[in-house]
């Protein structure tokens, strides 16, 4: 759904420190050394081994020495571009500007190059099949198969379902019958309930605006919109001008009886988590938490139990990783990191959830987004859990999905485990196409069973999903959106895709 660049960010990260950086002299340091003065500070130092040689080599170091103005010239050598030509210069990159002496910038290629592998291992998940387990359901199809947000409101039993093709949300019954639909929409990619009111059943509708990457172009807006008896009888645009929001929740941040907006604003050159904070009679003033460009997800909760709403929020660019926001009251937030990611794992999602029925929330964390500089099957991409040790999260299991884009945990067999929902936007769709939607059975002891459902293979390239009980059994259901975009230049693969539902129900069987 949204292509990250995320190598071609963790260049703006590293360099800028590169531009702010100690003045000491670095003429007799290694390129070893010198990649690790100017990139650590970011984030997590990113080892040659993460990404293969020709990767590094015509891909990720050459975006990278573009924000220090330098270019490879025929015979691999960086150059400082010549200032008559820098008006040339790409303008989605031109506010930043890095300073690294081209000695020092070879030293750091050369290593580079000279120590990332050839290729990179491509492990083989085994994924059984088992076709028994769910009943599949679609709704009629009516338009191109382009879907970027799936929801079902277990309060209204109302299903959603964003069409970026023809720019609608449609909504429809839990028995997948169409009611409605909202014209005039710019990428629906997150509903979130604010609640019933007299006037009907509210929701926080986020417009990404901005699909693609565009530098710091500002599109994209939150609206309420009111529905009543499966009927749109109201909408009102609440805060626009935001760089790619991508979710909104409404939350009582400061206790003063009025609900302030949150939005994760995913940019991509700008970005940030931004609070709107109500000041009375529909206006708000918008109050900066952090400047981090890549907020992706957020949760609220009571983190460290003092009766004030706190946050944890994912960033999937610059300095990527699960933070925790610790409320101080009148909309100021500390900014504490939890868990942080090399640039190159694409991080595409988290959950906080119990998962061991210890009394202690969890993390649940995925890698997979590939739609970068970078774009290889990566050993790294998958399903991490992160246990709760109290002072601190150790990862405790691993499952490698190759372009892993979410996961959602629920107990779909009813034996009390918490299980998982996942799917896989930038799977290995060739070679091992079980990867798309997977279940993982808990056996307890960070011991899962993995399978999927032979008819979901090849029906469409699952880039968004729910988990809800949309026919009220007792079970867990999972919805999956389709969204056929082209993938590796398969375009065989695509036009099946767009043959195929906008979404499908899998009704798990009790």
């Amino acid at each position: 759904m949204k292509k990250r660049y995320i190598i071609g960010i963790f260049a703006i990260a590293c360099l800028i420190t590169l531009y702010s950086s100690c003045n000491r002299s670095t003429t007799d340091l290694s390129g070893k050394q010198l990649s690790k003065i100017y990139c650590i500070s970011c984030h997590t130092y990113p080892e040659p081994a993460l990404l293969p040689k020709y990767i590094w080599d015509k891909k990720v170091l050459p975006v990278m020495g573009a924000f220090a103005d330098l270019y490879k010239d025929k015979n691999g050598v960086y150059k400082k571009i010549p200032k008559e030509y820098l008006n040339l210069r790409d303008p989605v990159i031109d506010p930043v500007h890095a300073n690294i002496p081209t000695e020092s910038w070879n030293k750091i290629v050369e290593f580079y190059l000279d120590q990332a592998p050839v290729k990179l291992a491509n492990p083989v998940t085994a994924i059984d099949t088992i076709d028994n387990f769910a009943v599949l359901e679609a709704p009629k199809k009516s338009a191109k198969s382009f879907t970027t947000c799936v929801y079902f409101d277990a309060s209204s039993k109302l299903l959603f379902q964003s069409n970026y093709a023809d720019k609608v949300l449609n909504i429809f019954d839990e028995k997948l019958k169409f009611k409605t639909s909202l014209p005039f929409c710019e990428g629906v990619v997150n509903v979130s309930p604010i609640g019933n009111q007299k006037d009907g059943d509210h929701f926080l509708i986020t417009h990404i605006g901005s699909l693609q990457p565009n530098g710091g172009t500002a599109n994209g807006f939150v609206e309420d919109v009111i529905i009543k008896k499966s009927k749109i009888v109201g909408r009102v645009k609440l805060c626009d001008s935001l760089y790619r929001p991508v979710q909104t929740l409404l939350c009582d941040v400061d206790k003063d009886g009025r609900k302030d907006i949150i939005v994760c604003e995913f940019g991509f050159m700008k970005g940030q988590l931004s609070l709107f904070k109500n000041i009375g009679i529909n206006q708000y003033k918008k109050i900066t938490l952090s400047n981090i460009v890549g907020a992706e997800k957020m949760y609220i909760d009571d983190i460290n139990n003092d009766g004030m709403p706190d946050l944890w929020v994912l960033f999937a660019h610059d300095i990527e990783g699960i933070y925790q926001f610790i409320n101080k009251g009148n909309g100021k937030f500390v900014q504490k990191p939890v868990i942080n990611f090399p640039p190159s794992y694409g991080s595409s999602s988290f959950d906080i959830i119990d998962m061991d029925n210890d009394g202690k929330k969890d993390i649940i964390y995925t890698s997979g987004d590939n739609a970068d500089f970078s774009p290889v099957l990566k050993p790294y991409h998958g399903i991490y859990i992160y246990k709760n040790m109290g002072r601190d999260f150790k990862q405790k299991f691993f499952l490698h999905l190759n372009g892993c884009y979410k996961a959602m945990p629920a107990d779909f067999n009813g034996d009390g485990k918490m299980d998982l929902a996942a799917i896989s936007f930038s799977a290995d769709f060739e070679n091992n196409p079980k990867e798309g939607f997977v279940w993982l059975l808990n056996h307890g002891n960070n011991d899962f069973k993995t399978f999927t459902d032979s008819r979901t293979i090849g029906l469409g390239r699952w880039i968004c999903m729910d988990v809800a009980d949309i026919n009220r059994d007792g079970r867990p259901d999972v919805i999956l959106g389709n969204m056929a975009a082209i993938a590796n230049n398969n375009r065989e693969l695509m036009q099946k895709w767009l043959k195929g539902p906008e979404l499908i129900v899998v009704k798990t069987k009790p």
